[in-house]
């Protein structure tokens, strides 16, 4: 606890230049072997919280505790307010950090789904914690303007940091299996087929090549179910996915397991790629095989796939400098599916944030449709619910406007005892209605095994 005397006075100094409050935070390395046990404390649950993890990488982030909430995607108190930031590490990794996304479009007031879930939402944390080749880092802020007390501002933080620290000194709470009392489908499958059937009949007319048709599956449990439970599971099914969370009080938990990253800066350097094409997985590793040499050979989903890229590189040439398209997609292997991918990397031609990024990738034809504007007027037409966050966009950006953000997939809102899983997939010419279901049905197994599990972790 080192300095804070002499970083807050900064701080106070700026905002006095400034005249306006600056963003003061401290961050510092702890020792702990579960960074989960941070949500566990009674006093999370009726809190922000924000996670998102990479188990495959070891990599963890939770955001507790919103000092300062923004409701519009391109705010630019937003930009302002985490790039005048006085912190005592000027670290790309470590130090504080917005966490938030948006959703696919707006959600309208009193959405039967959604209810009052802001369609954006971006928070400064309180805490943020954040842990990563088993080293843990915890960074606290807040908010000085140039008129307040250092020694008073300068206790109460020293003793907010002790507080945070406290809580790792505790057992996390033990994973619990959700018990399902019974869901229904929205569409049913008879209605389903018919929906993609018309859609199928659409395409190569009016220029329409793809729409990405989604469902949802209401869930209704037997009792409500702890954040710690949802990620500890999350965590341990789907260890080649990013895991996010989002609780937001009184409105409901969002959370899921995405395969598919939307974008990520760094410096100058960029990365996304192309999601797109489809099918299941088999335990025999030869019959496995045989299923991922049918996708590779699919002339549906490769053009599904391709499709992606091409809207991809178009959204991004005036900005990006291209040193990376791959000629022929790769396969990623998920637990239950597999799919077809393309990464494109390449290096910005001028500067920008990762959220101006966003705004241009956002939505892409791996989740909306080519083109974009007639794809959405057809998703608006056909789907009997909003998406909400769903397909939005869930991320993090620095002070520096680097960040790193993921398409929302495999997703679904806990309310209470109700829970709302969606799935989506491509119609192209060549789809098949049956086939869809089935595809819709392995991409919403994802979310129902956590429901299902018996694993005990």
């Amino acid at each position: 606890m080192k300095n804070i005397y002499q970083q807050i006075n900064l701080a106070l100094n700026k905002s006095n230049r400034l005249k306006k409050s600056v963003l003061f935070s401290y961050s510092f390395s702890i020792e702990s072997d579960n960074l989960i046990t941070l949500i566990s404390h009674p006093s999370i649950n009726n809190n922000d919280v924000y996670f998102l993890g990479k188990p495959n990488k070891g990599f963890m982030m939770i955001g507790l505790n919103a000092i300062k909430k923004y409701h519009i995607k391109e705010d630019l108190e937003m930009i302002d307010d985490i790039s005048n930031v006085i912190s005592n590490l000027e670290d790309n990794k470590i130090g504080p950090k917005i966490l938030g996304g948006h959703s696919f479009t707006s959600i309208k007031k009193d959405d039967v789904v959604w209810g009052d879930f802001p369609s954006s939402l971006f928070i400064i944390p309180e805490c943020l914690a954040m842990q990563e080749n088993n080293q843990l880092w915890l960074t606290i802020s807040t908010f000085v303007l140039y008129n307040d007390n250092i020694n008073q501002i300068t206790n109460q933080f020293i003793e907010l940091c002790k507080t945070y620290k406290k809580i790792f000194f505790q057992r996390p709470i033990k994973t619990k299996r959700m018990e399902i009392d019974y869901s229904i489908d929205y569409p049913d499958k008879e209605k389903y087929i018919e929906q993609v059937q018309s859609i199928v009949g659409m395409i190569d007319s009016d220029n329409i090549k793809k729409v990405v048709l989604s469902r949802m599956k209401k869930i209704y449990l037997k009792e409500v179910i702890h954040i710690t439970s949802i990620i500890q599971l999350l965590q341990s099914l789907y260890i080649n996915c990013t895991i996010f969370v989002y609780n937001v009080p009184k409105q409901g938990l969002f959370f899921g397991a995405t395969p598919e990253k939307l974008c990520t800066l760094h410096n100058k350097n960029i990365t996304t790629g192309a999601l797109a094409g489809t099918i299941g997985r088999n335990k025999n590793n030869t019959k496995d095989q045989l299923l991922t040499d049918l996708l590779l050979d699919s002339k549906k989903d490769n053009q599904e796939h391709q499709l992606v890229v091409e809207q991809i590189v178009h959204k991004l040439k005036t900005y990006v400098k291209f040193n990376l398209i791959s000629k022929k997609p790769e396969i990623v292997k998920l637990n239950n599916v597999q799919h077809l991918f393309t990464p494109i990397k390449g290096s910005l031609i001028e500067k920008m944030n990762i959220l101006e990024l966003i705004k241009i990738l956002h939505p892409t034809a791996a989740i909306a449709g080519v083109p974009t504007s007639k794809a959405l007027s057809l998703i608006k037409k056909y789907e009997q619910f909003n998406r909400g966050w769903y397909a939005g966009a869930i991320g993090w950006m620095n002070q520096y406007g680097h960040g790193e953000f993921y398409v929302s997939l495999r997703s679904g809102l806990i309310k209470n005892k109700s829970a709302y899983l969606f799935a989506g997939g491509g119609i192209v010419k060549d789809s098949n209605p049956e086939d869809e279901w089935h595809e819709t049905s392995l991409k919403l197994k994802s979310m129902l095994d956590i429901f299902k599990t018996n694993k005990v972790i």
